[in-house]
């Protein structure tokens, strides 16, 4: 390819640094451009895209939904360890407005939970905006806590907005 030692040196330099390359400076010297096309051929055929690594890796960035996540109630009851003493969690769940993101943490928390939807069966306006939806939810949240003076409110992702709002709403 028309190198010093200098170039080649550098240019191993490049490779081991840039993409984990390690080949002697005798080897990048005595590279053409017929090996390169040789090594391309021989790499892209040598790749087989493995579809059940994809599946896997759709699965991990897209929670499905289940008919049994579309629960109707506003309010939801988690399974959780309920202990004496502890105060009312009231949790919102992301974009989606539904419980069943809750499911793999229910059975840790130490507290009674009860999460708060805002999904499209549970809020029946069309807009559905952070304050309209924290307007929404408040009497819900009011009715449950009672006579309450401590509670937490934990909001995931876009639910943490709402949380937010309604935190604002009960000062």
């Amino acid at each position: 390819m028309g190198m010093d030692s200098m170039m080649a040196v550098e240019i191993k330099q490049t490779l081991e640094r840039e993409f984990d390359i390690f080949w002697t400076a005798q080897d990048i010297r005595t590279l053409n451009f017929a090996k390169l096309s040789q090594m391309t051929i021989t790499t892209e055929q040598g790749k087989t895209h493995n579809t059940n690594k994809i599946n896997e890796d759709f699965n991990m960035l897209f929670r499905k939904m289940k008919d049994s996540d579309f629960v109707p109630d506003i309010l939801v009851e988690l399974a959780t360890k309920k202990e004496i003493g502890r105060n009312n969690v009231f949790l919102l769940p992301g974009i989606e407005g539904y419980s069943s993101v809750y499911k793999s943490i229910a059975s840790e928390i130490k507290s009674s939970a009860t999460c708060l939807q805002h999904g499209l069966l549970n809020i029946a306006d069309e807009s559905h905006s952070v304050i309209k939806s924290a307007a929404y939810l408040l009497p819900h949240l009011l009715k449950k806590m009672k006579d309450q003076r401590e509670f937490l409110i934990v909001g995931y992702s876009f639910g943490s907005l709402i949380a937010i709002e309604l935190a604002r709403l009960l000062e």
